[in-house]
């Protein structure tokens, strides 16, 4: 909320913050807000512009701008400023299990983060079970990220979100799985006919677990993609599985 104060531009989509002091100066500091509620929420009377989208309406307003920004910033351009905030601030970049699908025998749906216990055990890493993993370009390998729950609880450990690994090297998460194959991926879907599944086809690389398992993973990246249908190519693929869809 502190940050809201030195913010130029704010879209603020039902939010309903008690602390609205924090807009008050937001607004004194000349910031430019549009609110975006479909009732006349607290935090519409400090906008410049107000969207009112019909009662319901308003998640897939919001869902139909994140496809926009996916879109443009992250596929049709690289983008700096969006590529870098993703790999610090989120957890895109974090690597995903496959597990198999209740729906359908042959499909998957994503499971629990891959964590450094399953690559290294327990025994190497302090509260490796609590340390999730992306992959570092920098060092061309598997590392965790400073800022993990594992870290939080960990004696000595500067908790924060500094690109870094445990070894103080510098880190270049990378986004998007280095792909080997393509699976068919099953997301839940809730609508006015009911319950069902959509399927899409999700990049996927195979790793081997520290129990000589081997596991398909992806990334959060891959998944958002995927749920959101933002097609990206894969030229490496074999030829009938270079474009997902």
């Amino acid at each position: 909320l502190h940050s809201l104060r030195r913010r130029q531009r704010q879209m603020c989509i039902r939010d309903r913050t008690p602390d609205a002091h924090f807009m008050t100066e937001a607004r004194y500091h000349g910031a430019k807000i549009v609110a975006v509620s479909p009732d006349y929420a607290e935090n519409v009377k400090f906008a410049d512009n107000w969207l009112a989208p019909h009662p319901g309406s308003d998640a897939a307003l919001a869902q139909g701008m994140t496809h926009v920004i996916l879109q443009e910033f992250y596929q049709n351009k690289q983008t700096p400023e969006f590529l870098n905030y993703a790999k610090q601030y989120t957890d895109l970049p974090f690597m995903v299990i496959l597990k198999p699908s209740v729906a359908n025998s042959n499909d998957y749906t994503s499971g629990r983060f891959v964590r450094i216990s399953d690559l290294q055990g327990t025994d190497t890493v302090a509260n490796a079970e609590w340390k999730p993993v992306v992959y570092d370009r920098n060092q061309a390998k598997v590392v965790v990220p400073n800022g993990t729950i594992g870290q939080r609880w960990e004696a000595g450990q500067q908790w924060n979100l500094t690109l870094k690994d445990a070894d103080g090297q510098a880190i270049d998460p990378q986004l998007n799985i280095t792909a080997e194959q393509q699976v068919t991926i099953d997301f839940p879907t809730f609508d006015a006919d009911g319950n069902g599944v959509l399927k899409r086809h999700v990049p996927v690389q195979t790793v081997t677990f520290a129990d000589s398992s081997q596991q398909l993973v992806t990334t959060v990246y891959e998944l958002m993609l995927d749920q959101y249908g933002i097609a990206v190519s894969y030229t490496h693929l074999r030829a009938h599985e270079t474009l997902r869809h």
